[in-house]
């Protein structure tokens, strides 16, 4: 009883497509691995985790300490307080325990738009992906304020991406940041 669901896996080794699945329980039947209309959430951390260390030079020991955020990140959530403060992680433990307001106060202190916008621009967010289906193109779009700029690099919201272009990033990743063509 599962109204949507989509898997798209694929040998990262040599970029075969090795599970391809869309399934749509009722209605239009469409493509789920092709469209980019999923919110990008925590895989977006991915990103901003490139950016943090290639544009900003943090390394996996940096370190953050935080309160709050786990569900809901508000403006105060960015604000180091060491009375608030309780818990510390590294870049390392934020994405193994996908930490947003780890992520969220990193970037906020760290990066800019145009800074994330060209890590992504480089795994291939917004651009056509080569592949013998038509994959939409994800979307990223930052809002102008602080808040809604630490939200979007933490993976609230503001960015979509297709199953297959989540496969394709994890693929580029395992390739050591070499991008292959994915095929059937």
């Amino acid at each position: 009883q599962i109204p949507e669901a989509a898997v798209v896996m694929t040998d990262t080794a040599t970029g075969k497509v090795l599970v391809y699945a869309s399934h749509v329980e009722k209605g239009n039947l469409r493509d789920l691995c092709a469209e980019a209309t999923a919110p990008a959430a925590s895989i977006f951390k991915i990103i901003t985790g490139a950016a943090l260390v290639e544009q900003a030079g943090l390394g996996a020991d940096a370190k953050q300490c935080y309160w709050g955020g786990e569900h809901k990140l508000q403006m105060e959530n960015l604000i180091d307080d060491p009375r608030r403060d309780k818990y510390c992680a590294t870049l390392t433990d934020a994405m193994g325990r996908s930490l947003n307001t780890v992520f969220a106060r990193l970037a906020s202190k760290n990066l800019d738009r145009d800074k994330i916008n060209n890590v992504a621009t480089r795994y291939g967010y917004g651009s056509d992906i080569p592949f013998d289906v038509k994959i939409a193109q994800s979307t990223l779009k930052f809002p102008d304020d602080e808040l809604g700029f630490a939200r979007t690099s933490a993976g609230f919201w503001n960015s979509t991406l297709s199953p297959f272009e989540a496969a394709n990033l994890m693929t580029t990743i395992a390739n050591g940041g070499e991008m292959i063509r994915l095929s059937i």
